[in-house]
């Protein structure tokens, strides 16, 4: 996964626009649209804005993978401490209702 591909997961995940992500990272929304796209590689300066707007460390944003950007999604956070307690028939019931879930641009509604 690519830096821009992270910052853009990650900004979807905490159901941000790009235009607030870009305010509350203190850099333009073209430039944020540059990254996301990977027109250009941005600067530590500019990965540290970024990260802190999304309220994660570079380090994170550097090497996080795909798979664990699903687990930054604000809905998985919340039933997360609940998973545990379900069995197996149970997961697999939530897994559908997720799957099957209406979505806008490849995401959950």
């Amino acid at each position: 996964m690519s830096i821009g591909d992270a910052i853009r997961e990650l900004r979807r995940s905490r159901m941000l626009t790009a235009s607030e992500l870009a305010k509350r990272s203190r850099i333009s929304r073209g430039h944020l649209h540059h990254v996301e796209n990977k027109s250009f590689m941005p600067s530590l300066r500019t990965l540290e804005k970024i990260s802190a707007g999304l309220g994660v460390g570079v380090q994170r944003l550097l090497t996080l993978n795909s798979s664990e950007v699903v687990l930054e999604d604000s809905f998985i956070q919340e039933i997360r401490p609940f998973l545990p307690f379900l069995n197996s028939r149970q997961r697999e019931l939530l897994l559908r209702t997720l799957q099957a879930a209406p979505k806008k641009n490849g995401r959950p509604l």
